[in-house]
């Protein structure tokens, strides 16, 4: 229920309008903020700034890598990086081996009968570390040694789970100022830290097995020492320092480093760039971080900001269409052509300004050169203001921009009225390009400029123009066909014929001039407009021989239904041959809904039942003419047919002639849905009797004239002709 309410409240037509408006709104909003928080990106080193450019709030600006300050911080975080260590797993097994081996050769040694020195001198050559004989001698004068290997065993294993290192380790980590090192436990992937105090180098085995109490529990004091010296010669490091582990911990600590940079202490308002200056790569930095610094708050009144200009600038527009353009207005491909052109053309600016290329190369006119060829000079004028704007916001917003694009649409505007052919279009863009040279010249001049990079910018302006007519030449066929619009040129491109001009032409296109009307258009929707006419030629009376007609074998019936019929068979084969909407509508309300009296009367003359013959059963299928062009060309066909029933064709005759026709169609009905006036009827009347003098060479009419003699029926043999 609420659904069809709302259908019938708000019209589709209308609903499509507003989607189509609220897109290109969001569309335009979009391209326009997209990299404004970012804006130091627009400018790249060596530019020129076009206005100074101050700090809008207090920031630290980074802006190149001290390299000194980095270095000093990379060392210091090396140095506090621990000493990586990796423990071994077979020391313990192999000291414990070698012991257990001096133990056992000792014990075979004691039950030899070999003198003691002997036994000494075995025993040393038995082990691969040096002991001294008096250690050796202790050994194997020893009365239980299976029972002291049992015991070294169980001092050995409290010694091997200490963290033993190299004695040159130990000093390099004191060089090195270190605190700590971090074991790692290859079986276990397991990293733990310990502090320097915990290592024990082999010089420090001694001292630290003199103070186990286990040691001096398990061990009378006359076999300490020689023991002390037997672990002391074959113990080994428990850990061991990896060159490579350590390596890649540094480069794994390197990466976490980030780099220092020099700072700017930039305060709120301060002056970054003056005027004129060339941007350096400092400028640049922090132009870049001054915008990216933006706090949300600021960036959603710069959101809000740019969407109510827009909105207002819109709304200006379409207010303008809806007052003063209506019929662009009320067409959905008028709306659509306008606004995807200006979405085109503020994208453009956008894409070159990001590009780094001048904005002044961007071909802002081109936007005016086409509509005016598509809609007209007015529609042209008012959009290409609307799309200088937008697209002067888009590629930086400077005055200097704005007012560039504002007089390349201008003059682009005025030297597009009534363009004919393609050259004038290119040569419209010569004469765009520079007045838009010349105005940039004189206003960089104004501001001081260097004159290298007034001739670059002037270079540009130039380019820019040539660059508008191309474009608009290449895409004009596009645009054409896509909204089924139709150009001057494209329609002195179908009118292109090689003989004389059609009488209907140049009626058409007489009194499109004399009301401000689309002549040309007019003058080729005539050549066209009776081409349904092809196929069944022999039964239209401008084909047939005077003593000849095709019609008297038919019935008025049969007679109407091929009359009628060239119309929609005109339609089809403009289709077939792909004819511009333009031309078709031409074709189609050329008759609009008017009676064809002659088959009318002679149907009533031949029927009984005159009640039942219904009078709009013998008019065309229309519609009536929409235009005022459709219009004339009705109003010049019906004269044009006319004025050849004409025995006598003086002016009086003429001059009646034509306001009767006229006249008779008005009272129809026929031009009630187009705009055509009083005044412009009384025009059109005139131009046609100016055109009708000069065609028939009509002279006054002289007393002497013999008159007709019977007045011919003007409303009967118009549609007879024209049929």
């Amino acid at each position: 229920m609420n659904r069809i309410f709302f259908k019938k409240v708000v019209p589709k037509e209308y609903l499509i309008r507003f989607f189509i408006i609220i897109f290109f709104f969001v569309s335009i909003v979009f391209i326009l903020l997209y990299g404004t928080n970012t804006r130091g990106e627009f400018f790249k080193e060596g530019d020129i700034s076009p206005k100074d450019i101050y700090a809008p709030h207090h920031i630290i600006v980074q802006t190149e890598i001290d390299q000194t300050a980095t270095n000093r911080l990379i060392e210091e975080r090396l140095k506090e990086q621990p000493t990586y260590f990796i423990k071994s797993e077979k020391t313990g097994e192999l000291v414990l081996e070698n012991i257990n081996s001096l133990f056992d050769n000792a014990r075979s040694l004691q039950s030899s009968q070999e003198p003691l020195p002997e036994k000494i001198t075995k025993l040393k050559q038995s082990i691969g570390v040096p002991i001294t004989e008096t250690t050796l001698r202790s050994l194997l004068e020893y009365d239980n040694i299976e029972d002291l290997k049992a015991r070294t065993a169980q001092v050995l294993n409290e010694i091997l789970n200490s963290l033993i290192v190299k004695e040159e380790d130990k000093k390099l980590l004191k060089t090195q100022n270190k605190d700590a090192v971090i074991v790692y436990d290859e079986s276990k992937k397991t990293e733990q830290t310990f502090s320097l105090e915990n290592l024990l180098s082999q010089n420090d085995i001694k001292d630290f097995v003199k103070g186990l109490k286990t040691f001096n529990t398990l061990f009378d004091p006359r076999i300490k020492q020689p023991i002390i010296e037997i672990i002391a010669a074959n113990i080994q490091p428990t850990i061991y320092f990896d060159a490579l582990l350590n390596k890649e911990k540094q480069e794994i600590l390197l990466k976490k480093i980030p780099p220092i940079y020099k700072q700017l202490d930039i305060k709120k308002y301060e002056l970054i760039i003056e005027k004129g200056r060339r941007f350096a790569k400092e400028h640049i930095l922090i132009l870049k971080q001054l915008f990216r610094s933006e706090t949300p708050y600021v960036y959603l009144r710069k959101v809000l900001g740019m969407v109510m200009v827009v909105f207002m600038l819109i709304f200006s527009f379409l207010f303008y269409l809806k007052v003063f353009e209506k019929e662009f207005f009320s067409q959905q491909k008028f709306l659509i052509l306008v606004l995807s052109v200006t979405i085109l053309l503020v994208l453009t600016g956008k894409l070159i300004s990001f590009s780094g290329l001048s904005v002044f190369i961007t071909p802002i006119p081109f936007g005016a050169m086409l509509i005016s060829l598509l809609m007209g000079h007015r529609i042209a004028l008012a959009s290409g203001f609307l799309i200088s704007i937008l697209s002067g916001f888009s590629s930086g917003g400077s005055l200097n921009i704005v007012l560039i694009y504002l007089i390349g649409t201008l003059i682009a505007v005025i030297f597009m009225v009534r363009v004919r052919r393609r050259a004038i279009v290119l040569r419209a863009g010569f004469l765009v390009g520079l007045f838009q040279a010349v105005s940039i010249f004189a206003f960089l001049l104004l501001e001081g400029q260097a004159l290298r990079d007034i001739f670059v910018s002037a270079t540009f302006c130039l380019l820019s123009g040539f660059l508008s007519g191309a474009i608009t030449l290449a895409l004009l066929p596009i645009f054409e066909y896509t909204f089924g619009l139709t150009t001057d040129i494209s329609l002195l491109e179908l009118s292109d014929l090689n003989h004389p001009l059609i009488i209907v032409g140049n009626l058409a296109e007489a009194a499109c001039d004399a009301i401000e009307a689309k002549s040309l258009l007019a003058r080729v929707g005539s050549y066209y407009h009776d081409i349904g006419k092809l196929r069944m030629s022999r039964y239209f009376s401008e084909n047939q021989p005077q003593d000849k007609d095709e019609h008297e074998k038919l019935t008025p019936t049969i007679s109407k239904i091929i009359i009628t019929n060239h119309v929609k068979e005109g339609i089809e084969l403009a289709k077939k041959y792909k004819l511009n909407e333009d031309i078709i509508r031409f074709i189609r309300e050329h008759h609009g809904t008017s009676l064809i009296h002659y088959f009318y009367q002679k149907a009533l003359e031949e029927t009984e039942d005159v009640e039942s013959l219904k009078k709009e059963s013998f008019r065309y299928p229309g519609p009536k003419p929409q235009t005022k062009e459709a219009a004339i060309v009705l109003l010049a066909d019906a004269v044009e047919a006319t004025s050849r029933t004409l025995t006598e064709p003086v002016p009086t005759k003429l001059k009646e002639l034509v306001h009767e026709v006229i006249n008779n169609k008005f009272i129809d009905g026929q031009l009630d849905e187009c705009n055509l006036t009083l005044k412009d009827l009384n025009k059109i009347a005139e131009n046609f009797l100016r055109i009708l003098l000069g065609i028939f060479h009509a002279r006054v009419e002289y007393p002497t004239l013999e008159k007709e003699n019977q007045r011919v029926s003007i409303e009967s043999e118009t549609d007879k002709s024209t049929a």
